[in-house]
């Protein structure tokens, strides 16, 4: 999951949320883009995938949100404004003209992002983020997976955060690295097919399903039947 947020004053941002920030990245493993510069999150939004956008209200920056707020309907992205709104004509239009979500009073933001993590109850893996370990129990049979590269456990935990569903290259991508677009795509590939040996070795089967020019379907219902040998998968 990642999440981008603007603020005016990026500095006291973080001095006033440090303390939610490491627990979203730390407990939560989410990805955090902050910024103060209006036109780095423009940016951003046109070369990453975001769950979810926060946008400090700024008087001057009208027309920016305007673009932002469009571009997030475009793409299904949730979108909040928060901060000093009271008594303006821009803001009044602005949610007349998007009808944004607005927080009002104290913005916590570790309780708005961790109302909408996806968390599907799943009888087969339980998730220790921290840890960066995911337990697996199949036949009655409770094994515990450990992960040597930190993207290896990210990709894992994007699939079972998204599991038994469609998943697209380019949002896996954005969930996983600190910067997508800088990263290769082998490097992801390399990790799905890590993902696959390990079950392979351990449970002798293929939960990651390849849907060709869609993306990917991670499960271990379909794998239980599915031909466990390995296959081509594509993007």
């Amino acid at each position: 999951m990642r999440i981008l947020i603007y603020t005016k004053n990026k500095d006291q941002f973080v001095e006033q949320n440090q303390e939610q920030l490491d627990k979203l990245d730390e407990l939560y493993g989410v990805k955090v883009d902050l910024y103060s510069d209006i036109d780095e999150v423009e940016y951003c939004l046109s070369v990453r995938v975001y769950s979810l956008i926060f946008v400090e209200y700024n008087e001057d920056k009208v027309k920016n949100f305007y673009n932002i707020i469009a571009e997030a309907k475009r793409n299904s992205i949730e979108f909040f404004i928060f901060g000093d709104f009271s008594n303006s004509f821009h803001f009044n239009k602005l949610k007349r003209d998007y009808n944004p979500n607005v927080i009002e009073g104290v913005f916590d933001l570790t309780k708005e992002v961790k109302q909408r993590i996806k968390t599907p109850l799943n009888k087969y893996i339980s998730c220790n983020i921290k840890d960066r370990k995911i337990l697996v129990e199949l036949n009655n049979v409770k094994t515990e997976l450990e992960f040597e590269k930190t993207l290896d456990f990210f990709v894992m935990l994007y699939f079972i955060r998204n599991y038994d569903n469609i998943v697209c290259f380019n949002s896996l991508l954005s969930a996983c690295c600190s910067e997508p677009e800088y990263v290769r795509n082998s490097s992801v590939d390399s990790s799905i097919a890590s993902i696959r040996k390990m079950f392979q070795d351990y449970f002798n089967i293929n939960p990651i399903i390849s849907l060709k020019k869609i993306g990917y379907k991670f499960s271990l219902e379909v794998a239980k039947w599915k031909n466990t040998s390995y296959s081509p998968y594509y993007r």
